[in-house]
């Protein structure tokens, strides 16, 4: 935004200055018009791709702690399947061994 009373562009030679002494709008050339038009537009544009860039990281982050969350459950249920294997094994070692001592005893 123009706020001083007057102002030159080194580029076109063109100046800018208050359509009234009263402190009136500003006049603006076409050429300054259309690079105001464009540097809002740009503006735009950046804060839409920042908008975007920070809902991609969240997605993201998202994705991440899902992905995080299966492999945590994927170890948890291989542990407890361990687990379980062992303890069938303890039982069935404990179950062969007694009916080892059963067959002993039937025998004598």
């Amino acid at each position: 935004s123009f706020t001083s009373g007057s102002r030159s562009d080194s580029r076109s030679g063109t100046s800018m200055t208050r359509s009234s002494t009263s402190g009136g709008p500003l006049c603006m050339t076409l050429e300054e018009n259309q690079q105001q038009v464009q540097n809002a537009a740009y503006e735009r544009y950046m804060q839409s791709l920042e908008k975007d860039a920070h809902e991609v990281v969240k997605d993201l982050n998202g994705f991440r702690t899902t992905v995080q969350g299966g492999f945590d459950d994927d170890m948890a249920e291989r542990c407890k399947m361990r687990s379980a294997v062992e303890q069938n094994q303890v039982e069935l070692m404990q179950q062969m061994e007694s009916n080892r001592l059963k067959r002993a005893d039937t025998r004598r």
